[in-house]
């Protein structure tokens, strides 16, 4: 796996339709401005008789200004969008990367945020290690109960302290399952 962290571009499928969609907005408002700016002057210097040399030079400059601000806006508008869907894609990777492991039957320690991450992120965090918290007690109740009831097994005799751990671990296990609501089909779909 790589690492990640001094890139910028972590996601660049969503980072790059993410720019694509701000750079689309932000030209539309830029050339929507410039037609309205451009009909205006035109307008005013059209009431202007005389020198005619003078208005095309002023509109040749007027133009140059206007590629000009053209560039610096989508120069600006690529380093806002860097900067902000890093901040976007950085915990979506890292949470596609404890799904992954999930997926792997291998049950990460904790979903870590950093104190920059949006709220929303800290949010989804929070409730991520809730569930892998949940993940490690059905584990480790499962392998407690394997435990007890192999003692069992090889003792060939039932104790009563043996039995007491079994219905206490037992207890722990339903516990933990009722916790769990299955959907059915028609409640997923809604």
């Amino acid at each position: 796996m790589t690492n990640h962290r001094k890139s910028k571009i972590i996601k660049p499928q969503f980072q790059f339709r993410m720019f694509g969609i701000m750079l689309l907005i932000i030209l539309f408002l830029w050339i929507s401005t410039l037609i309205f700016i451009y009909s205006f002057t035109i307008r005013e210097i059209s009431q202007i008789h005389g020198d005619e040399e003078i208005i095309m030079n002023f509109l040749n400059k007027f133009s140059i200004y206007i590629i000009i601000s053209l560039v610096v806006v989508i120069f600006l508008t690529t380093l806002i969008n860097i900067h902000l869907s890093h901040r976007i894609a950085g915990p979506i990777y890292r949470i596609e990367n404890i799904l992954r492991e999930l997926k792997k039957r291998v049950i990460p320690e904790v979903f870590h945020v950093r104190s920059n991450d949006d709220p929303e992120f800290i949010l989804i965090a929070e409730l991520l290690n809730d569930h892998l918290k949940d993940f490690k007690d059905f584990y480790n109740s499962s392998k407690n109960l394997t435990l007890i009831l192999d003692r069992i097994v090889a003792d060939d005799v039932v104790d009563k302290t043996e039995m007491e751990l079994m219905k206490r671990e037992l207890f722990k296990f339903e516990h933990i399952l009722d916790t769990f609501k299955f959907k059915e089909e028609d409640e997923a779909l809604e």
